[in-house]
């Protein structure tokens, strides 16, 4: 399982600027980089355009950029390593809808808050299927957990 992850400080930069101006509306987009073993290493951001009824509080990727990203058909040849988005007035923690639109997949989901004026914040999870249900000690296919991911900026 992935426990760290590095991500490039002018990538970094690049977020933060995306999200602060789709603000109040939601920003989604996908990191591309390198994964390796217990390490994801994100330099590269890739905007994706929010074309969800309600922007404000939820996003949907615009299948005409996310389609050829996802299936590598487009210009970019690093593979993905991580899908963001933001949350404008709420806490960089996972949504309910945000684990149920889970994306398995892939290694690392990024979420940056907006809800403080001039600041911003940034957590980076593991989605991960839990088959285990304690509440009933049975198997259950559909429940989604997550695991907080140590993020670390390098500028190389």
């Amino acid at each position: 399982m992935v426990r760290t992850v590095f991500i490039k400080k002018s990538t970094l930069d690049h977020i933060t600027c995306y999200c602060m101006k789709k603000k109040p509306y939601e920003a989604c987009g996908f990191l591309l980089g390198s994964h390796e073993a217990e390490t994801i290493y994100a330099d590269e951001f890739i905007p994706v355009t929010n074309i969800a009824e309600n922007a404000v509080k939820s996003f949907v990727m615009d299948p005409a950029v996310m389609i050829p990203i996802v299936t590598n058909h487009s210009s970019h040849v690093k593979p993905i390593v991580g899908v963001l988005h933001s949350h404008p007035t709420a806490a960089s923690i996972p949504s309910a809808e945000d684990l149920y639109a889970a994306w398995l997949h892939i290694p690392s989901h990024w979420i940056v808050s907006l809800q403080h004026d001039e600041c911003y914040d940034i957590q980076v999870f593991h989605y991960y299927r839990n088959n285990f249900d304690d509440s009933c000690r049975t198997g259950s296919s559909d429940k989604i957990s997550y695991a907080a991911l140590t993020l670390k900026i390098f500028d190389y």
